[in-house]
């Protein structure tokens, strides 16, 4: 069989090794002990942008030898290898294939079927891209984010790496086979809107829109050892204080500053605990107001107040949705801050308004908001903010059955196309808010958000489930969602009790749902 290929020509470049044939250039970077970092792309040069990666101040000491046929590099007890051909595999210190990309090809003596990395050009430096893993039979697969599928391993399971109400993408994930007693972990570095399918007979990780190629392999001893690797680079957990890990009331939702007042007391009447009340959307004038309508809420420094004395701390719901009838529209127009369209009206949903987004990944975006925050909450004694919408959510279809679809390539933020960069929206939306808490001396805050990405752990922050169905099956499902985000990372996650769509109080399924719902918690 005829075999003709472009040999891959390698090079040690900064404790790296940097690869270019057939029109790519590879770089494989050891960034922390038992860790290396692989990036790829087809314009000729390979990018620094980390995202949330927090890389160390020193690299590791690493191996590197080059020669006539391979080129590999070795970092603690990982060790990465690249062919002639452009085939890379990752192997454990005592040998063990942990990676293999999936070639086939003439790699194989194959017809052309497969090649492990793809690229097809979208526009710009932008292409849509594919790497394609070897699977293994034996392997089982966690982590990954919220995803109520009713898989906790998620072998076999194809998941859309996009936030949608309910579904979290974080894509971390940590592979185990047990029969051989590895332990290692994969991070696709990239904030871009795709899929990853964990099959029988690959595993895919893929970006609609992206300059590159960019993921880690994480080898431990040990389960334990592969997360905690992952924390260190990502950001670690910080310990919550102790009140917020009581009990939290809130409901859809409470109408004015008496309403909530009357709840509190009778808590304390009944001598019941309470840790936080929330309250909950459209207790504002107008989205993207942020503040209190005074015909509902007319003396909020006073229900803070009588709170406090109750021992209850007061939470409330942020929308990063702005009206066009917004008091602070026109300005946030004019400056930028808001998310936009590439094409058509800049209106992303329809729910009581005309609305569109803040664009957290500016960083004036943030601070505006905080702004309006502090004056209009944080200056009454608030400083508790559940941050709803995060993902964000866009065009719900009241009444219009897909007016404002997913079209993520239509959604233009200040850091690139939705494709590129969606996902990390929640990180910047969370950082904006600990930002502000932070310069205002804040340090024992919580953040209850919907949504989140790579990184967003390292923010005192408790990750909600969302929108779920009030049924059995679902909280069996969200039993085994909130177990592979915490091992993605949010090990502070939680849900509404007894779900939030349907359900009925007469009904005895649905009280003994209930009671089971508080026993998990």
């Amino acid at each position: 069989m005829l075999s003709i290929f472009t040999p891959y020509l390698c090079q040690e470049n900064d404790s790296a090794i940097v690869c270019s044939g057939s029109g790519e250039t590879i770089r494989i970077d050891p960034i922390a002990e038992n860790v290396l970092r692989f990036r790829s792309s087809f314009s000729g040069k390979i990018f620094d942008e980390d995202w949330t990666l927090i890389k160390p101040s020193q690299k590791p000491f690493a191996d590197i030898a080059i020669d006539r046929v391979k080129a590999m590099v070795k970092c603690g007890n990982i060790v990465a290898i690249i062919s002639i051909d452009g085939v890379v595999k990752y192997y454990s210190d005592r040998g063990n294939v942990l990676f293999e990309e999936l070639w086939i090809d003439y790699r194989v003596n194959n017809a052309n079927l497969l090649k492990a990395r793809n690229y097809r050009h979208v526009y710009g430096d932008l292409y849509k891209v594919e790497l394609y893993l070897k699977a293994r039979d034996n392997e089982y697969i966690y982590g990954m984010g919220q995803y109520a599928i009713g898989y906790l391993n998620l072998k076999g399971c194809s998941l859309e790496l996009a936030h949608r109400n309910t579904q979290v993408s974080i894509p971390f994930a940590l592979f185990i086979r047990p029969d051989e007693k590895l332990y290692y972990g994969f991070v696709w570095n990239n904030p871009c809107i795709g899929r990853a399918e964990f099959a029988k007979n690959w595993t895919m990780f893929s970006c609609e829109a992206s300059k590159q190629i960019d993921y880690l392999v994480i080898y431990g001893k040990t389960p334990e050892d592969v997360v905690r690797k992952y924390m260190e680079l990502y950001g670690k957990p910080p310990l919550l204080p102790e009140w917020a890990f009581g009990f939290w009331q809130s409901k859809l939702r409470y109408r004015t500053q008496e309403e909530i007042l009357s709840i509190a007391r009778e808590y304390k009447r009944r001598n019941l605990p309470l840790s936080i009340i929330v309250i909950d959307f459209f207790h504002w004038t107008n989205q993207g107001d942020w503040k209190f309508d005074p015909r509902y809420w007319p003396n909020p420094k006073e229900m803070v107040e009588e709170l406090k004395k109750l021992g209850v701390k007061v939470m409330v719901s942020i929308w990063p949705t702005v009206d066009v009838a917004s008091e602070n529209y026109g300005e946030m127009v004019r400056r930028g801050l808001l998310i936009k369209t590439e094409k058509g009206i800049p209106i992303l949903q329809t729910f009581r308004g005309l609305t569109t987004y803040v664009d957290f990944t500016n960083p004036e975006a943030g601070k505006f908001v905080w702004e309006k925050v502090k004056e209009n909450y944080y200056k009454y004694g608030i400083k508790l903010f559940w941050l709803d919408e995060a993902e964000p959510e866009f065009g719900w279809d009241y009444g219009y059955y897909n007016v404002l679809p997913y079209h993520y390539d239509n959604i233009r933020y200040y850091l690139g196309n939705a494709v590129e960069v969606g996902n990390i929206y929640p990180f910047y939306y969370t950082k904006a808010f600990y930002d502000g808490l932070i310069s205002e001396g804040e340090k024992d805050s919580v953040l209850l958000v919907r949504a989140a990405w790579l990184g967003s752990q390292r923010f005192p922050m408790v990750m909600w489930s969302g929108d779920i169905p009030s049924t059995f099956e679902s909280l069996k499902k969200q039993v085994k969602a909130g177990l592979n985000t915490s091992l993605a990372g949010m090990v502070y996650w939680t849900t509404d009790i007894g779900g939030f769509y349907g359900g009925d109080p007469e009904d005895p399924e649905f009280r003994e749902l209930i009671v089971r719902w508080f026993q998990f918690g």
